[in-house]
């Protein structure tokens, strides 16, 4: 520009300047958002894959039986024969021959599963771990349109938020896990919750239509899990009373969309009894009588759960969480109403809060009912760091972020690979010294925003140290082939046992094995689970009377093997094999 240029001219060349940046900031940015994007998605896909191919385990194992049962005859029921795989016993010792029920859960999800299997084919198994890759990706699109409602700017905070969740190792493994949490229930309650924040919204009472489809949401989500939705419809009614005025008003419409669910739901649900002639009580019962035996259970039990989310939802997310939970207590202090994205965030309170203090449950099946929780919590924590606009970050700042995450990184130790199925759970210093770890980097992290003037921090920098932990955890479960949502090495070492079994016994003669090792098993098997719950006296009586008891295994992953089943082994199952965590002990023939 010349010197003697007139004022005039030289303000529009500088705001033609100015435009221009702004453009060339702008592509590059989505540049760098298209970027990210892919590469979120290549991180998701390469490890889905991975461990898509798996072999089924733990429960897993249950659903596909129950998947076919449905698309052959469009009920989840197995009728007995006499050659099916598993052998039950009454009391007086004769076969049971009742069927097998597969109503644990309302249905919906062996629904879905039934679906994959018609469309795509059940020949194999892991053919319908597509369920939870679809949740997966339903849930994503939820956590952009529920963004969508609370800011404007949700490309950003609901992209990052969607960013963390794809490459996250629990969403990435939970989402090939059979099972119903981990699959179908986080997108049925993000779809209700982002209907209850659109309808917030407006001023004036809800219509008849509003309330027939935030309780129609309701119920679908009860018809994928009646336990969970407990917490869900709590926390909605309470975040609505906290959030619509006047308060009587939000009374009434809290129970007129809670009443509309639980009539949808009971009267379809006793619609399909009908039709398939399950008992309306069975879930019921099967349910809630498990759900109170695990209330509030013993101090180890609470301890290893809240080892195991710890670890499974990664400190990083929870600090960030309790970052979140201050600012709740601060605005609701200070205005006395809610606001949205606090309802996604006290659902996944809730549910840590029910799977780790109210319910906690040892062992594997830890690893899938809070995962709902995680898809709930991450949209609010990335919108508190996001949600105004920051200072343009330079290239130092976000070099010394990515510098600060990879440091993290390979100075934190592998937190899932560590973690066993069986006991090793670890100890409180350690995970204070992961929590320490994280929160250093996080907080350097926000610092380097300080340094060029920023009071708000440099939350960018902060959201890549997360996400660079995330990823190096990915990379280290890849490797390692396991975590505790899946027990790869054992599950190894039931493949060779049943192949041992399958070698040395005949087609008619019967196994005793956990449910695990017992799906690898050709012939006939008394699973533990089952026997044991019926009573040690049963099994051993069973074992004496029938010569057709061939082998007991044991493995890590079962209950305990009673005295009277121990004296009957110690008798006529002399012949012990080890195999990896398996102990198979066969019947010597001649004895009676």
């Amino acid at each position: 520009m010349l010197p003697f240029d007139p004022p005039a001219r030289r303000g529009m060349t500088e705001a033609t300047v100015e435009r221009a940046g702004a453009r060339r900031r702008v592509k590059w940015g989505a540049l760098l958002g298209l970027l990210s994007v892919v590469g979120a998605v290549a991180i998701y896909a390469a490890n889905a894959a991975h461990y898509a191919e798996m072999p089924l385990r733990i429960e897993e194992n249950e659903w596909p039986p129950m998947a076919h049962a449905i698309a052959e005859s469009g009920k989840p029921i197995i009728e007995y024969s006499d050659g099916d795989h598993r052998v039950r016993f009454n009391p007086d010792l004769t076969v049971d021959r009742s069927p097998l029920v597969g109503a644990w859960h309302p249905p919906l999800y062996q629904y879905s599963l039934a679906a994959v299997a018609v469309v795509a084919g059940d020949s194999t198994s892991n053919g319908l771990r597509a369920v939870g890759a679809i949740g997966l990706l339903a849930a994503v699109a939820l956590l952009l349109l529920i963004s969508r409602e609370v800011t404007p700017r949700w490309r950003l905070i609901g992209g990052v938020a969607a960013g963390l969740l794809i490459v996250h190792p629990y969403a990435i493994q939970g989402s090939v896990f059979l099972d119903i949490d981990n699959t179908i229930f986080a997108p049925l309650a993000l779809l209700a919750m982002w209907l209850a924040i659109r309808f917030a919204r407006q001023p004036g009472p809800l219509s008849a239509t509003q309330v027939l489809g935030l309780g129609g949401a309701l119920a679908l989500v009860t018809w994928a899990k009646m336990t969970t939705t407990i917490a869900l419809v709590g926390v909605l009614v309470v975040w609505w009373l906290l959030s619509r005025r006047p308060l009587r008003r939000a009374a009434i419409e809290a129970a007129s969309f809670v009443g509309a669910g639980a009539a949808l739901f009971v009267s379809t649900y006793a619609a399909w009894s009908m039709a398939t002639g399950i008992p309306f009580s069975y879930t019921f019962d099967v349910t809630f009588a498990q759900k109170s035996g695990r209330l509030f259970g013993e101090w180890w039990i609470t301890d290893h759960a809240a080892h195991w989310h710890l670890r499974w939802f990664g400190a990083a997310v929870l600090l960030l969480s309790a970052v979140y939970l201050i600012d709740l207590v601060r605005n609701l202090v200070a205005s006395r109403r809610a606001r949205p994205l606090d309802l996604l965030f006290l659902f996944g309170v809730g549910v840590l809060f029910n799977y780790v203090l109210a319910s906690p449950t040892d062992g594997a099946y830890q690893g899938k009912y809070a995962f709902p929780a995680l898809a709930a919590l991450l949209l609010p924590v990335v919108w508190l760091l996001l949600r105004k606009p920051h200072g343009r970050a330079s290239a130092w700042q976000w070099a010394g972020a990515a510098a600060l995450g990879v440091m993290a990184a390979a100075l934190m130790p592998d937190v899932l690979t560590n973690l066993s199925l069986y006991g090793h759970y670890g100890t409180w210093s350690f995970e204070l010294a992961v929590v320490i770890g994280t929160g250093a980097a996080l907080g350097a992290a926000w610092l380097l925003g300080r340094i060029d003037g920023d009071r708000r921090g440099f939350a960018g920098g902060t959201l890549l140290v997360v996400a660079i932990l995330l990823v190096a955890q990915d990379v280290r479960s890849y490797r390692s082939d396991t975590s505790p949502l899946y027990p790869i090495p054992d599950t190894a070492d039931f493949r060779v046992a049943a192949t041992d079994l399958n070698a040395s016994l005949g087609s008619r003669e019967v196994v005793v094995a956990p449910k695990d090792l017992g799906f690898y098993v050709d012939g006939p098997v008394i699973e533990g689970e089952d026997a044991f719950a019926r009573g040690d006296e049963l099994l051993a009586a069973a074992m004496h009377r029938h010569s057709r008891i061939a082998a007991v295994a044991q493995g890590t992953f079962g209950p305990p093997i009673g005295p009277a089943t121990t004296a009957v082994m110690d008798k006529c199952f002399l012949d012990r094999r080890v195999i990896g965590s398996v102990t198979i002990a066969y019947r010597d023939r001649d004895c009676g």
